[in-house]
């Protein structure tokens, strides 16, 4: 795992220095999707264009993962600022400006943010933008089910 987070954390640095800093950027373990983790990004150039944010991303996990782990990531999670999961994960964890670290949490029994079942969080960058008062978008928890019929 240790080393599926290192690659992670070297795309967070590249598309941060080629797009702007990421609010949050993490993979998550969902109780209902073992072993399939979900890539979980905001950051205010993600607000803007959703849709070239995703294909940028994706590119980025392409050039920097082999094809086991990128079987691994099950889906990428834009979510909009100002999202009630990221407001509680602001509160639960704060990373420094700029932390590219790991802060890694398994829990024996899931614990659930936002309505979210999660078995286990690798979060690279978890910091409430500074500035950002974007709109309230709808909960991460339709976000992820909805992404879950894409696959």
């Amino acid at each position: 795992m240790k080393k599926l987070v290192d690659k992670l954390r070297l795309v967070a640095q590249k598309a941060a220095a080629n797009k702007g800093a990421f609010s949050f950027f993490a993979i998550l373990l969902r109780e209902d999707a073992p072993d399939r983790w979900d890539l979980v990004a905001a950051a205010p150039w993600i607000d803007k264009d959703t849709m070239g944010s995703l294909q940028y991303l994706a590119r980025c996990l392409q050039e920097h993962l082999d094809r086991d782990e990128l079987l691994r990531i099950s889906r990428i999670v834009p979510l909009e600022t100002g999202n009630p999961f990221l407001n509680d994960m602001y509160r639960s964890v704060s990373t420094a400006p700029g932390y590219l670290g790991a802060c890694d949490y398994s829990f024996d029994v899931p614990r659930v943010v936002s309505g979210i079942p999660i078995k286990q969080m690798h979060i690279l960058v978890c910091r409430r933008p500074a500035v950002a008062r974007g709109k309230r978008s709808g909960s991460t928890a339709d976000s992820i089910k909805a992404s879950s019929a894409d696959r």
